[in-house]
């Protein structure tokens, strides 16, 4: 057997895994696309570091999602700023 096939397996279920934890702990496709609105604003008109902006983030989505933990929203942020880095990025590459 392929070491990279079981490596590659071994990290794609912990994955799952992950993401399953977080969708049963209230993260779902409403709050990532507020997410993605969110940091797509704050990296547009503030002036500010990436530490402020995520928290603003954070205190943002917590106004609309109060019900979901702190930790959920984070992850949905980082999420969201990966999405934007790869966004920018695929407009770098095809510009």
């Amino acid at each position: 057997m392929n070491v990279f096939a079981v490596i590659f397996g071994a990290l794609w279920r912990g994955l799952k895994g992950i993401f399953r934890t977080a969708q049963a702990r209230g993260l779902t496709t409403e709050i990532l696309d507020n997410a993605k609105g969110i940091v797509a604003a704050a990296s547009v008109r503030m002036d500010a570091d990436n530490v402020t902006k995520r928290e603003w983030a954070v205190a943002q989505l917590q106004a609309l999602f109060a019900d979901v933990g702190e930790s959920i929203l984070r992850l949905a942020v980082e999420l969201a700023v990966q999405w934007l880095k790869g966004r920018a990025g695929a407009v770098t590459d095809a510009g």
